[in-house]
């Protein structure tokens, strides 16, 4: 099992960023990347991986690849 993690920061002036990161192997390790990125100011949560969620992740990676 994996697990991914989104990230979403609202900036004063500019669009929402939205970003993901994985996949992370272990829960815990999850929570660890999570909390982090909290501690940064970001909205973050841990997502188990699924068809769903990979499928999400690839068509955001696409659309920041242009």
């Amino acid at each position: 099992m994996s697990f991914y993690v989104r990230r979403m920061k609202a900036e004063r002036f500019e669009p929402t960023r939205l970003e993901w990161v994985g996949p992370i192997r272990s829960d815990k390790q999850a929570q660890k990347e999570r909390d982090a990125w909290r501690e940064c100011g970001w909205d973050a949560t841990v997502f188990e991986s699924s068809p769903d969620v990979r499928a999400t992740v690839r068509a955001w990676q696409k659309e920041v690849a242009r």
